[in-house]
């Protein structure tokens, strides 16, 4: 019986370790590990989407000239870095959002859950 408790103790340890060993690390500044397990085991879809979007929500344009901006909000971004939500302190949301950039006539664009989903089911494998 200890034989039996021993090696299915093992088992759930090196399970549990695989699981912590392929997730994405940059997500611990939002979820701790057991989060991202759970995540992982009950929500790979969600999980996905979150790796894929600490590469690909967040990318610059210029700001519109013939638009009013009065409204947004404006953050500080190294724009020579890459640019990630989760080091600007963002979320992703049901809709896309628009931040104007400290100091540049420069937007930030994060793209929301439909967008970031859709590119990952459409892009080429």
């Amino acid at each position: 019986m200890k034989k039996q408790l021993l090696i299915l103790s093992i088992f759930t340890f090196v399970t549990a370790l695989s699981f912590a060993q392929k997730a994405d690390v940059r997500l611990e500044k939002k979820y701790s590990p057991k989060e991202i397990t759970q995540m992982i085991q009950d929500n790979p879809a969600q999980y996905n989407m979150l790796v894929y979007a600490l590469d690909y929500a967040c990318y610059v344009i210029d700001q519109p000239v013939e638009k009013d901006l009065t409204g947004f909000t404006t953050i500080p971004v190294d724009v020579t870095k890459p640019l990630n939500f989760l080091d600007l302190g963002l979320e992703i949301k049901e809709q896309n959002q628009y931040f104007l950039i400290q100091g540049t006539s420069k937007m930030l664009v994060v793209k929301s859950i439909w967008v970031l989903n859709h590119e990952l089911t459409t892009k080429k494998k």
